[in-house]
């Protein structure tokens, strides 16, 4: 496909303008004979192997993240030197042995899922926890019985750029979200919302609690605390959406309007 573009009477040949679409067949195609090319050049590095096996040397120690405290459990990650991710673990105390509560390795054959953000309930009886599939920043939420280490029926999609954050009696939590769902990354990020999730009901029943209609390209995140009497207060995020999650260290604080007040479920309700 010939492409040429006229810049003020400057025409520029665009010879490469159909590898614009990743998934097209013709595109699938180059990168597959890119791919074997490079493989062939790098599998024939004589100190290849002898790298790539001091490298597996140095990695090949376990390691932990620090445990968070929920309720009287212990919550933290785990890898035993070589694994693709850290597996979830849980502990009823620091000196008890601790269980494997999600491991995300056992999530496909070929490691494209991963684990996103995790939220543990005040009780530490459920955890919220994202699923991503091949690097996308759209997510899936799910929801897991601490005890019994099985998920519930509850499954929410299309969750992007969010943490849940649970009410304190733990019939729910909150997320943000996009009305369009777009994953070619061809369409910006508008109008993202902050919503309420009840437990046991269908996520198409979830409630738009906090939206700004007059800053479509602000991000929102809620977050429970004690102040908020277990309801959501709303930080924004002054963004186009278009960047990574980085943008959210510049997030702020805005007061909540009175049609903010009014729209956000109760945790008792």
């Amino acid at each position: 496909m010939d492409v040429v573009d006229d810049y003020h009477g400057t025409k520029v040949a665009d010879p490469y303008r159909w590898l614009e679409d990743p998934d097209s067949p013709e595109t699938r195609a180059w990168i597959e004979k890119q791919n074997k090319t490079t493989r062939a050049y790098l599998d024939a590095i004589p100190e290849r192997h002898a790298i790539h096996a001091r490298i597996e040397e140095l990695w090949n120690y376990e390691r932990w993240t620090a445990p968070v405290r929920k309720a009287g459990r212990f919550f933290f990650s785990r890898n035993d030197g070589l694994q693709n991710q850290a597996v979830l673990c849980v502990a009823a105390s620091l000196a008890a042995e601790p269980r494997v509560l999600i491991d995300p390795n056992a999530f496909s054959k070929d490691g494209t899922v991963a684990l996103g953000d995790i939220s543990v309930s005040e009780d530490g009886g459920l955890l919220a926890y994202e699923v991503s599939e091949a690097g996308s920043d759209w997510t899936t939420v799910r929801v897991r019985d601490v005890d019994t280490g099985r998920d519930l029926d509850d499954r929410i999609e299309w969750v992007k750029f969010s943490q849940c954050s649970w009410t304190k009696d733990g019939r729910g939590f909150y997320y943000s979200t996009y009305p369009v769902h777009d994953t070619t990354g061809k369409v910006a990020l508008r109008d993202q919302r902050l919503q309420f999730h009840r437990l046991g009901t269908p996520s198409t029943e979830d409630r738009a609690v906090y939206a700004r209609a007059d800053h479509p390209d602000w991000g929102f995140a809620g977050k429970v605390t004690t102040r908020t009497s277990g309801r959501a207060c709303p930080k924004s995020c002054p963004s186009s959406m278009t960047s990574t999650r980085s943008t959210t260290s510049s997030r702020r604080r805005v007061r909540r309007s009175s049609s903010a007040r009014t729209s956000t479920p109760r945790a008792d309700a």
